[in-house]
């Protein structure tokens, strides 16, 4: 089974017959492990696309490694600060939680350069590693020539289990997988297992066509919403800040008469419509993701099983109404959010 893992591995991440992958239970544990193995004492630098943040695991992980952490966007002057600085590792993070994306020759100016400094290069792939090329015409980050990528093995066209694929320098690859079993943060025989399936099984006509299912529902709940609504790559989103902001609205209601935070409101919404819609959102499946945000980002089963676009958009004008109701009721949204 290694053997079969290490060729989908390296078919699935553009590496050559040199590289290796490794296992680890989650994203996040194998970029914090990366962060610690490279990196501890010294200097993290994370570049983003322009309108990207650092993901928890960036910045949590380099203050468990005792590193210091500098955040760049494509757009700052980050070209200044890594000749300043000359950090042990870079962090590029081409596609986001929110799904901002980081074009293929800005993201080959950074690892250009962050090689120049002598920094180790590690692509956090998590969405990208399939979107960029079935999507954005994009090629992998092993072949832009990034030292280790890391994929999430549940997210886009990639149907789990929950794991986080790392590959690249062979080298490397050894050290993080020797500290990862000294910190817990690998993955067992059976994740593995299932994690080689879902790389067998995998094509870019699975992310494409879920592509296509979320700019029709993202196009419909537009309609609805207008320009509170942002389109991605995978569906629609209402930033958790824009979503408080329009459940306010709806009530004539100034922020000062909230009994939520943005976070608070959007995992609302996310609950109203898993418990009566039965439709799953980051919030209500699992921990919170790297955004409060809410996304719907269907496939065409999930959206045959809840009736169809106009009943999925429907679902969201109730769940937006119910929670606008209570929004300044703080034992309600407790009860919503918690159960309490």
């Amino acid at each position: 089974m290694e053997r079969q893992f290490q060729n989908a591995a390296r078919i699935h991440l553009g590496g050559d017959d040199q590289a290796r992958a490794a296992l680890f239970n989650r994203t996040s544990a194998g970029i914090i492990t990366a962060i610690a193995a490279l990196a501890g004492h010294g200097i993290v630098m994370s570049l983003l696309p322009p309108e990207g943040r650092s993901h928890a695991s960036v910045r949590r992980g380099a203050a468990l490694a005792n590193a210091r952490l500098h955040e760049h966007t494509a757009q700052q002057n980050w070209q200044q600060s890594i000749e300043r600085v000359r950090p042990d590792l870079v962090v590029i993070t081409p596609v986001t939680s929110d799904l901002d994306i980081l074009r293929d020759d800005g993201m080959l100016n950074m690892i250009q350069i962050a090689h120049a400094v002598g920094a180790v290069v590690l692509v956090d792939d998590a969405y990208g590693a399939r979107l960029r090329p079935a999507l954005c015409d994009g090629v992998s980050a092993l072949s832009l020539g990034a030292d280790l990528v890391i994929t999430s093995c549940d997210k886009a066209g990639l149907h789990g289990p929950r794991a986080g694929l790392m590959g690249g320098d062979a080298a490397a690859i050894t050290t993080l997988q020797a500290r990862s079993r000294e910190w817990g943060t690998d993955a067992r025989a059976p994740t593995m297992a299932g994690v080689l399936r879902a790389l067998q099984a995998y094509t870019s006509l699975q992310l494409i066509s879920e592509a296509a299912c979320g700019k029709r529902l993202a196009e419909a709940v537009s309609h609805e919403l207008g320009a509170w609504v942002r389109h991605s790559p995978l569906g629609v989103m209402l930033d958790a800040e824009d979503l408080l902001r329009y459940l306010l609205m709806q009530r004539d209601m100034d922020a000062g008469f909230s009994a939520a935070v943005p976070c608070e409101a959007s995992a609302a919404v996310g609950m109203i419509l898993l418990r009566e819609f039965g439709i799953l959102t980051a919030h209500s499946h699992g921990d919170p993701g790297g955004s409060a945000a809410l996304h719907l980002k269907p496939t065409s089963k999930s959206l045959a099983r809840t009736g169809g676009i106009v009943s999925v958009v429907q679902a969201l004008r109730e769940s937006l109404k119910a929670v606008a109701a209570v929004i300044d009721q703080e034992d309600r949204l407790r009860e919503l959010i918690l159960g309490e």
